[in-house]
């Protein structure tokens, strides 16, 4: 059954743990994350706030930080 406050309490944690990471880059750093999970379009969503498409293995998308966030770009 979708339980919607799950699925937004889910994504917050994943999306914070993801902003843990780049934070934790120095400037110009990259991080690749992987994994074949549906956690991983959670954890985006949850930082940006953007739906990421399932993510098939092999395939990713690339996080940007800017001035004005994060902008997203696919990777295949």
């Amino acid at each position: 059954m979708w339980n919607p406050e799950l699925v937004d309490e889910d994504s917050a944690a994943l999306g914070a743990a993801l902003g843990r990471v780049l934070d934790a880059l120095a400037d110009g750093g990259r991080a690749l994350i992987v994994g074949h999970s549906p956690t991983n379009e959670a954890a985006v969503f949850g930082l940006t706030g953007q739906i990421v498409s399932p993510i098939s293995k092999g395939a990713g998308v690339l996080l940007v930080a800017d001035d004005q966030g994060f902008r997203l770009e696919t990777l295949d």
